[in-house]
């Protein structure tokens, strides 16, 4: 009897680079006083995709359009405030981790409803509380209340 082959080695899978900080974008009138009150940024329900998520992205400057932040969903600017966090600070980065080893879990038509609209590649999501590092408003509200300052 001749001995079967070994299996060809595994791939080792592909372990996401987390950054050192990662931005959560909302507005100052619904989430960034809540989030400032509670220092964390707490995972708040999907309806679109029927789950408890927050988002964050690798992006220090928001764009509406690749985060999904577009007011074609929302009837808010969720660009105004930033949310800084740093997930290396907590020993298991408090669940977060990249879009692209999340999307698995979601129906193809809503992932791809999801996906043409920005650039997921920026996006990661926790469905765990998340503290904060900082919050701020963007480098957008402060040159408009610079502007209105001056005008």
């Amino acid at each position: 009897m001749t001995a079967r082959p070994a299996p060809p080695a595994r791939a080792a899978a592909r372990k996401p680079i987390v950054p050192t900080t990662l931005y959560h974008y909302t507005c100052h009138d619904h989430g960034g006083p809540g989030i400032a009150e509670r220092l964390k940024v707490i995972p708040a329900r999907q309806p679109f995709l029927g789950r408890t998520l927050a988002w964050f992205t690798d992006m220090d400057t928001p764009d509406p359009w690749a985060l999904g932040l577009t007011n074609a969903f929302l009837c808010c600017d969720r660009t105004q405030v930033r949310v800084a966090v740093r997930p290396h600070e907590w020993r298991d980065l408090c669940g977060i981790r990249p879009w692209w080893t999340y999307r698995r879990t979601v129906e193809p038509v809503l992932r791809e409803l999801l996906e043409e609209v920005g650039l997921p590649m920026h996006w990661w999501v926790t469905d765990q509380p998340v503290p904060i590092a900082d919050i701020t408003p963007t480098p957008a509200v402060w040159a408009a209340r610079k502007a209105a300052r001056h005008a």
